[in-house]
């Protein structure tokens, strides 16, 4: 691993919003420390796995229709700085609304995947909001 790819992973490691990487099948591929205290989900739970175990059963059929135009043109209404606000399902079935940022990752000038940072909408569900808050008023 070079130097600034550890940099990398220790400064996604180390956010304490969600960061996660999904691709083009929408398969979760990469999952940070964030993800897993939001969602509930341990990493190795959930690399490998659809990004279904996040979808509540009644959007799916809209995500895949809009996650499959997105992949084929590259392009979507949501980006870096226009959050999509959508209810997710956490590990233990409860439902959480969270503010969703999304960028493609592109190589060799095709879509690859989609990369997403999630913060809870609600402070009261997000367990690093009290890190936030403390380090706020310092």
């Amino acid at each position: 691993m070079t130097d600034r790819a550890a940099l990398c992973e220790r400064v996604v490691d180390a956010l304490g919003d969600a960061v996660l990487y999904l691709d083009r099948e929408g398969t979760v591929r990469l999952w940070n420390r964030g993800a897993e205290e939001l969602f509930g989900h341990a990493a190795e739970v959930v690399e490998g796995r659809s990004v279904d175990v996040l979808l509540p059963e009644r959007f799916r059929e809209e995500h895949w229709a809009g996650w499959e135009r997105a992949m084929e043109t590259g392009e979507t209404k949501y980006g870096r700085r226009q959050p999509l606000r959508t209810p997710v399902r956490r590990a233990d079935g409860s439902e959480i609304v969270v503010d969703l940022t999304v960028s493609f990752v592109v190589e060799d000038g095709t879509v690859a995947g989609m990369a997403a940072v999630a913060r809870a909408a609600d402070p009261a569900d997000d367990p690093a909001a009290g890190e936030r808050q403390r380090a706020d008023e310092r």
